[in-house]
């Protein structure tokens, strides 16, 4: 059979019992496997139970060569997930043939998952890339936006530009989910775009079936929000709406009333309030939550303008606020009125 196979141009790998064929089956995943039935340690009916029950081998084509000639062994075999039965004697050019359908039909299976796998990944709007061992092999087009390169970057992509001192961390999770130590695992680090700018992510490492002759392994990257630049964002942006807050409108510094109440937004992210205030304080303040600007504050209390920045200086100075933009953010991250 050796010679034949080696006329035919096909490379082969020897096993002598059935323990052997398997683990030679594992560890070097063939694109094809002929087995006999009758064999000494294991028979070829348990090689094939155990090479169709793992993923790893389940796919590939598997064909028995045997000298039992019963249409009851043929069918045990075919019903067992045989790709086919070949009886010994045997033409060279039937074996051959067998071979050469079935790598045809796996083949054309392969390639038609392997197109629907990519599709599903490249229509993903969430940046996905997969790795084969310790490259990218494909990359949709919402993790090349994230790391703002072009395709044909893609798939010469260093990954220590990108992860820098988060490489190391990054292969270890990625070598034991490929080795299936952690199947999946989930982590955060910062990546490098290639501008330099830094994007803090959480990645969601996932072993998948076998692709490209490999096990491939799918990174999901999930931006995450930089809570100190977001609340620098927040205090500059409070900071402007301050210094202009008598020109605004009272439905506006409503709107930003709701945003902030809707997204939790909090300045020191204070969890305990023992701030006591006076009864004009909290008027003034119940006011200021409502969007009111100083004059109508002071018209509606029948007090001073005058009056009403002093309670108002009180209050930021009491609630460590900035401006008022950030006293509203922690009086209703605080509860400031209802504790009072």
């Amino acid at each position: 059979m050796q010679k034949v196979l080696e006329r035919s141009g096909y490379n082969y790998l020897d096993a002598y019992t059935g323990a052997e064929g398997v683990q030679k089956a594992f560890s070097h995943r063939p694109d094809l496997i002929l087995c006999d039935i009758k064999m000494t340690d294991i028979d070829g009916y348990q090689v094939l139970t155990i090479l169709k029950n793992s993923e790893m081998t389940a796919n590939i084509p598997f064909i028995f060569i045997s000298g039992l000639t019963s249409t009851k062994d043929l069918r045990l075999g075919m019903e067992m997930g045989a790709d086919d039965y070949i009886i010994k004697p045997y033409r060279n050019s039937d074996l051959i043939y067998s071979i050469q359908k079935r790598l045809e039909r796996f083949e054309s299976i392969k390639e038609k998952e392997e197109q629907e796998f990519e599709k599903f990944i490249h229509f993903s709007p969430n940046p996905i890339a997969v790795f084969i061992k310790k490259k990218i092999h494909f990359s949709n087009e919402a993790f090349r936006q994230l790391i703002q390169i072009t395709p044909s970057e893609a798939n010469n992509l260093d990954l220590e530009i990108i992860l820098k001192d988060s490489f190391n961390p990054f292969l270890e999770k990625l070598n034991f989910c490929q080795k299936g130590i952690h199947p999946q695992s989930s982590f955060s680090l910062s990546m490098t775009d290639v501008k330099g700018n830094k994007i803090p992510v959480k990645i969601h490492l996932c072993q998948s079936k076998l692709f490209y002759n490999n096990t491939c392994v799918v990174a999901l990257f999930n931006p995450t929000v930089d809570n100190s630049e977001r609340n620098c964002f927040i205090n500059e942006v409070a900071a402007i709406i301050s210094q202009h807050e008598e020109s605004l409108p009272e439905s506006f510094l409503l709107k930003i009333k709701e945003v902030i109440t809707q997204q939790g937004i909090s300045k020191n992210g204070e969890e305990e309030c023992n701030i006591k205030l006076s009864e004009r304080e909290k008027d003034v303040l119940r006011l200021t939550l409502h969007g009111k600007p100083i004059k109508i504050i002071a018209d509606e209390l029948n007090i001073s303008i005058k009056t009403v920045e002093k309670h108002r200086a009180s209050l930021l100075r009491k609630t460590k606020s900035d401006n008022v933009v950030n006293l509203v953010i922690y009086s209703i991250r605080n509860n400031l009125i209802s504790n009072n």
